[in-house]
């Protein structure tokens, strides 16, 4: 119809928002904790007025275990965030969920501090105001 000159005046925005494990998971989980999930909340909600395109979560690792195995614990982090947001209402055909395992830290491996940094989910909403 003729809306299509609304949305052209929006401002397309992208937010990136890094969720730390420490609030997010423990060590070798995929289960969000109740900090991460009072962030993921709030997150849903400052995003209630926005029309979405498309969020990302990428999930990511410490570098302990095997290439193999912090891919499929990273793809079950972000998909962890996924479902919890879906369970907040936002549609699942905008949620794209990926893994890089412990290919992209963001911290040193070496301590337990820069590991801890590295187990998080990195996560972009991008739309429109």
């Amino acid at each position: 119809g003729c809306d299509g000159a609304l949305v052209a005046g929006g401002t397309v925005s992208a937010t990136k928002i890094t969720l730390q494990s420490e609030t997010l998971f423990d060590f070798d989980k995929s289960v969000i904790k109740p900090e991460g999930q009072t962030v993921l909340n709030n997150l849903a909600t400052g995003i209630k007025g926005m029309k979405v395109e498309v969020i990302s979560a990428v999930g990511n690792t410490d570098s302990i275990g095997t290439d193999a195995y912090n891919m499929a614990l990273g793809q079950r982090r972000a998909q962890a965030v996924k479902a919890h947001l879906v369970n907040k209402g936002i549609e699942s055909n905008r949620i794209y969920t990926e893994s890089k395992g412990k290919s992209n830290p963001i911290a040193s491996n070496a301590t337990a501090e820069g590991r801890a940094k590295n187990r998080r989910v990195d996560l972009e909403v991008i739309g429109t105001k």
